[in-house]
């Protein structure tokens, strides 16, 4: 389970790398989501994402308990924003996406900054 969220989080680092250094190149795939499939696809994707990694969490790096806690945690948080995305209903959430798709470059690479951070951080511990 932890070579899955190595995997996880060396696409997470690439699509975070690919956002620091090109936040124009992000915002057109980003953008896919913003249709009644692609929302539904992205609450999937969210508990998809967040399931393995509560799962998976314990068998990362074993002898630091922190790391597998806070692989939990970071699979908690993506099934607790699929839950909220699904409540607040698909035309707020596109809403919030139009708004976030507005944002200046600067936005978009501290976005994309702690997304890379968090694909870092996966890879480790699924290492």
């Amino acid at each position: 389970m932890a070579t899955i969220v190595a995997v996880i989080g060396g696409i997470t680092a690439l699509y975070g790398v690919i956002g620091v250094i090109s936040p124009e190149t992000i915002k057109p795939f980003a953008g896919r989501f913003r249709s009644r499939h692609g929302w539904y696809a992205a609450i999937i994707i969210r508990l998809v994402l967040g399931v393995i990694l509560v799962i998976a969490g314990p068998s990362c790096r074993p002898d630091t308990l922190w790391i597998g806690w806070t692989v939990r945690g970071i699979g908690a948080l993506a099934i607790v924003v699929a839950i909220v995305v699904s409540l607040l209903g698909e035309a707020q959430s596109l809403a919030m996406m139009d708004w976030s798709l507005s944002r200046p470059s600067t936005f978009w690479r501290g976005i994309m900054l702690i997304t890379l951070l968090i694909g870092e951080f996966l890879l480790y511990a699924g290492a």
